[in-house]
């Protein structure tokens, strides 16, 4: 899908306005201005082809098509922003990711060594050798079930 990023940034911002009952509101959450917000709706009402909130004086009410909406987007777009933001704050004194790297097998006790010396206990390393040919390379992925 070609806007697929687009279409999730104006679903992110459609929940924020739900949940913060305004366009104001969400503008302050978001760090941005009302203006963004209100041109973001409409490009997502344009998009679905419906109308999403009606104005009551000063406020804005979610129509009934906006309230079924969000029950769908809610939980995949607070999933997917939590993905997000973990992979934006990569911390390697909390963090417990595995990283697994190709070497020649003659350079591979330079990385184990920098990695064991390392003041992050909680991340690990695994160094396999790295492959001389598409056919070794395949035997390895065979070898550890792991086929790219």
């Amino acid at each position: 899908m070609k806007n697929s990023s687009s279409h999730f940034n104006l679903l992110a911002m459609f929940a924020v306005v739900i949940e913060q009952g305004s366009f104001s509101a969400a503008a302050v959450h978001l760090n941005t201005n009302q203006s963004t917000i209100s041109t973001a709706m409409a490009r997502l009402r344009e998009l679905v082809g419906q109308e999403l909130f009606v104005r009551s004086g000063r406020r804005i009410i979610p129509t009934s098509y906006a309230e079924n909406l969000y029950e769908q987007v809610e939980q995949p777009v607070a999933q997917l922003t939590g993905v997000l933001k973990s992979l934006e704050t990569f911390d390697p004194a909390t963090s417990k990711r595995k990283f697994v790297l190709a070497a020649p097998e003659h350079l591979q006790w330079i990385f184990h060594e920098s990695f064991s010396n390392s003041p992050y206990p909680n991340l690990t390393l695994e160094v396999f050798e790295q492959p001389d040919t598409e056919e070794q390379a395949y035997r390895i992925c065979l070898r550890r079930n792991t086929m790219p």
